[in-house]
């Protein structure tokens, strides 16, 4: 049997193919391999994926859906009410269930992978609206303890991915050349893709149409930054993530991806606590912090974010950021960003980035304030500042960055056999390329903006 394969020491995947589905093969479907980037995440490519579903599985997860968010293509401009005895008409943000699917992708199938919507408001958004272009993400081996024969299956060495739909980003590009700026001015950041989709829901495949295919921060990518994946991952999200002193520190706020078992948050207890330390002798508090807490990759990523612009994190928003607690140095935080559809643009309504001198944070987000009242960490902050804009986000290289991209994907976006109603507010050239001079003037006023700003200082 599977179980009993698994206990000798000398046994492979090899020894265990009459379990595996056609197809099977090391390279492509085992976790004994490297993950494959230049297959998954090549770049100036589109990838071409296909998700089949069993018809019961497919409603399944629909009516789950409408448990959660109410009637598909209900409408409405504000949060459905919670189902009965849901939570006094709050909002019920958990997850969907999962459920079973084929994935085909390079010429190749992987078979009961684990599928899932994610998000919140844009989910809630999407689903409202009646789109079938939903976001959501895969785990290659959720269903192994029912399927033996997938035990520890990897899509090219990747178990887990997320895929975006774009949903209010008009331009499609955010989500990619967000984490790309991130990751080449040195800030530990997933790699993304584009990926045509279609889906077979038990009646046909469907084209849907452009997704971002996003690295989920894992194994693949903790191995590529810090050299392991022992260490806790971490995704916070509301509540202590914003680093206030006083709250509470657990699996809701601190919600544990990896080491699972350990219910044990000491290491980010420490963090807050060294941050909240006595900062009257600022060098002994610095030095404490920095054990615990990588402050120059949080100022490296505070710089950037600040530059192009993004509210929908952390200094207005306590989540879409992870931490990870690297054991090569005893556990010590580092701060990885996530999700950047709502970068490089200067706000939604009310809902405004932060100013470049992040005189306006308050102790609410103490990570930021404490750091900017502090001599040493305001000038770093300010040096990465006039290093991002002179580097990476040098405005020719980034707009031709942005061009490129947008031209990649632009003969997809109006591709005939995209089905009509998945998104149609996006799927036009002229908001296409409206959207892009959009992003092409937002760099513009980006580099006058820092430039006054370093001037004034």
């Amino acid at each position: 049997t599977l179980g009993d394969a698994k206990e000798g020491a000398d046994t492979t995947d090899t020894q265990l193919d009459v379990l595996h589905p056609a197809g099977w093969t090391e390279e492509t479907h085992s976790n004994n391999v490297d993950a494959n980037y230049g297959v998954v995440f090549a770049p100036d490519t589109v990838k071409e994926l296909t998700l089949v579903f069993e018809a019961a599985d497919w409603q399944a997860i629909l009516a789950d859906m409408t448990e959660i968010y109410g009637e598909f293509g209900a409408g409405g401009d504000g949060p459905p009410k919670a189902p009965p005895g849901g939570g006094g008409g709050i909002l019920d943000y958990r997850n969907s269930i999962w459920i079973p699917c084929t994935v085909q992708f390079n010429g190749l199938t992987w078979t009961h992978v684990g599928f899932r919507f994610k998000g919140a408001s844009t989910l809630m958004q999407t689903w409202q609206k009646g789109s079938l272009k939903l976001p959501f993400k895969l785990d290659l081996d959720q269903f192994e303890d029912t399927w033996p024969e997938i035990n520890d299956q990897r899509l090219y060495g990747f178990k887990r991915l997320s895929f975006s739909n774009n949903h209010l980003d008009k331009s499609y590009l955010r989500d990619k050349v967000g984490a790309d700026l991130f990751r080449e001015a040195g800030v530990p950041s997933n790699r993304n893709t584009f990926v045509r989709l279609s889906a077979d829901f038990g009646q046909g495949p469907q084209n849907l149409g452009i997704y971002t295919l996003a690295e989920i921060p894992d194994n693949p990518m903790l191995k590529a930054v810090f050299g392991n994946a022992k260490g806790n991952l971490y995704k916070p999200e509301d509540g202590a993530a914003s680093w206030e002193s006083g709250l509470t520190v657990d699996d809701e706020s601190f919600s544990k991806e990896s080491n699972e078992d350990a219910a044990d948050w000491s290491d980010v207890e420490a963090a807050i606590a060294a941050l909240h330390a006595d900062r009257s002798d600022a060098a002994a508090w610095r030095t404490a912090l920095e054990a615990r807490f990588n402050m120059d990759g949080f100022l490296k990523w505070l710089a950037v974010n600040t530059v192009i612009q993004d509210w929908d994190t952390y200094g207005k928003m306590a989540h879409n950021y992870y931490l990870y607690g690297n054991p090569d140095e005893a556990g010590r935080l580092n701060w990885i960003p996530w999700d950047h559809n709502e970068s490089m643009q200067s706000g939604m309504g009310q809902k405004a980035p932060l100013a470049l001198s992040l005189g306006a944070v308050t102790d609410a987000w103490p990570l930021i304030r404490f750091a900017m009242d502090d001599p040493v960490y305001s000038a770093l902050y300010w040096q990465y500042v006039s290093d991002f804009v002179q580097g990476t986000f040098e405005a020719s290289a980034v707009k031709a960055r942005l061009q490129a991209a947008h031209d990649l994907i632009a003969p997809y976006l109006e591709d005939p056999e995209v089905v009509a109603d998945v998104d149609a507010a996006n799927i036009s050239a002229t908001t296409f390329n409206a959207a892009l001079t959009a992003l092409l003037t937002h760099v513009d006023s980006r580099q006058t903006a820092v430039a006054a700003a370093l001037q004034s200082r």
